[in-house]
């Protein structure tokens, strides 16, 4: 029974590390704006210098854990939000933007995640925006000490705080909406694309398996039983 018990928790630690792997990012400053090109559905956003040493932190759990330090975006242009009715808008853009997540802010230090990010739809809940919000695999992963972890393909959504409460407002307009800032970001594996587990839940899910086997070979009856032998009779010999 105790073996029966160890089986489940070690499997269970196992599996459990290997669903919760998570990025939490944090905030950054006042440097996204929304601006309304003068047509009918169509409005431009752009993103400033997003962060400094002071925001974008971000710490890693599960197989991530450990990983603790910064992100960054860099490059990409031409970003275009097109109202498809309501508070919902797709994005497009011309070229990715680089993401890193490294030790140090600026991407000098050792990188965990790097790679190429395209930005997903836009949906609106007040003066809160979320980008991402479906979690679509956005970011193609290029390198980085987490790149095993997350596989190929990772999913970036991102909580914007500030954004205005109507931008539709902003249609058939020049006008600008500045002061919006990231909230908050999660990183996480892109839902069809299974993470490679790491040294340590091999190892414990390995133990689990031997320990499966061991108490299944004591459980089950041997499949060539011996028959008890009968009184030994002794018999004298011949002179």
């Amino acid at each position: 029974m105790k073996a029966a018990i160890l089986f489940v928790l070690v499997l269970g630690a196992a599996t459990c590390s290997l669903a919760q792997t998570n990025v939490g990012l944090g905030g950054s400053r006042d440097t996204i704006s929304f601006t309304g090109t003068g047509g009918a559905d169509d409005l431009t956003m752009s993103w400033g210098a997003l962060c400094d040493p002071a925001h974008c932190l971000g710490a890693g759990s599960g197989l991530a854990f450990g990983a603790n330090g910064f992100f960054s975006l860099s490059g990409g242009g031409g970003l275009t939000l097109t109202n498809l009715g309501g508070d919902a808008w797709s994005v497009t853009e011309t070229s990715p933007m680089v993401f890193c997540f490294s030790s140090a802010w600026d991407c000098s230090g050792a990188v965990f995640i790097e790679g190429n990010l395209q930005l997903d739809s836009l949906t609106q809940y007040g003066v809160l925006g979320v980008l991402n919000d479906a979690g679509a695999p956005n970011l193609a992963i290029t390198g980085g000490t987490l790149e095993s972890v997350f596989g190929p393909q990772a999913s970036l959504t991102f909580a914007l705080a500030g954004v205005d409460s109507d931008l539709t407002g902003l249609l058939n307009s020049a006008n600008t909406t500045a002061g919006v800032y990231v909230s908050s970001v999660s990183l996480t594996p892109a839902p069809d694309t299974p993470s490679v587990p790491e040294p340590l839940p091999l190892v414990l899910l390995g133990t689990a398996l031997i320990l499966a086997a061991v108490l299944l070979r004591r459980l089950l009856p041997s499949e060539d039983p011996v028959t008890p032998a009968g009184p030994v009779t002794a018999t004298a010999k011949a002179p």
